[in-house]
């Protein structure tokens, strides 16, 4: 029983992240529209911030 609840977290947690990079890629473009710039001209800012948030999920799973 407590390896499903387990299983069930972290899968919650995999659907989270993913929702927060998708939630996130959606933020950036939408600022970089207002602010009258090419869409995707960044992509490598958003691509730090993906690290960013991977490597926090990361620590995340490792230390919790």
């Amino acid at each position: 029983m407590l390896a499903l609840c387990l299983d069930i977290k972290v899968v919650a947690m995999h659907i989270g992240i993913i929702v927060s990079l998708i939630f996130t890629s959606l933020v950036f473009f939408l600022w970089q529209y207002l602010k009258g710039e090419q869409v995707g001209r960044r992509i490598g800012l958003l691509l730090n911030i993906w690290g960013a948030v991977i490597v926090f999920y990361l620590l995340m799973v490792v230390f919790l």
